[in-house]
């Protein structure tokens, strides 16, 4: 393997390794990208709700078939334990709903990257007003993102709303801490 690494290293220019690299991750990982894909998007996991019940039914309707040729006693027995109602569908979050809890989300963020990061000692030192003001900004777009992020995720319950109403401010969080001085060394990317 090292001997094809040296007879392509010449050859190849070095722009080449990061897109490379980044090609063969996406490849390798692809089966399981796909599948969070599909477990994360709405309309992926309503398509499947509604083809599994659709599986079902026909299932009931298969065993119903048989059991009608085999014994007419089966058949009754079996066609009302199937007849009986099924539970009701899960009541979909309204907007402002799916807003507030994302929101929610956002701001439990905030507060824990406040507990996390150096501004708790900050805080509680010689703040300024202006400090006070700064996290208390953060802290309303935190929330602002992470209710957005619940809506255009389309979150059908309360723990999706959380899910999809953190990742958005914990995204910027990690991105920020990336680009701040103390992880870059003093200096700025």
């Amino acid at each position: 393997m090292d001997k094809l690494f040296d007879i392509l290293r010449p050859a190849l220019p070095t722009w080449i390794i990061v897109p490379g690299t980044a090609l063969l991750m996406v490849l390798g990982l692809w089966p399981t990208l796909r599948d969070i894909w599909q477990a994360t998007v709405p309309w992926n996991r309503s398509y499947l709700r509604d083809r599994r019940r659709l599986e079902l039914i026909k299932l009931q309707l298969e065993v119903r078939a048989l059991a009608k040729q085999v014994d007419p006693a089966l058949f009754a027995r079996i066609d009302a334990e199937l007849s009986r109602p099924e539970r009701p569908a899960e009541a979909d979050l309204g907007r402002r709903r799916r807003f507030l809890w994302g929101a929610a989300a956002g701001a439990l963020v905030w507060a824990g990257s406040i507990l996390v990061t150096p501004h708790i000692l900050m805080l509680l030192s010689d703040a300024t007003i202006g400090a006070y003001v700064g996290v208390a900004i953060r802290g309303v777009i935190f929330a602002l993102l992470g209710g957005t992020g619940a809506l255009l995720a389309r979150a059908r319950t309360v723990q999706d709303s959380l899910i999809y109403g953190a990742v958005g401010p914990l995204a910027v969080l990690i991105f920020a801490l990336a680009l701040s001085p103390a992880s870059t060394g003093g200096r700025i990317p």
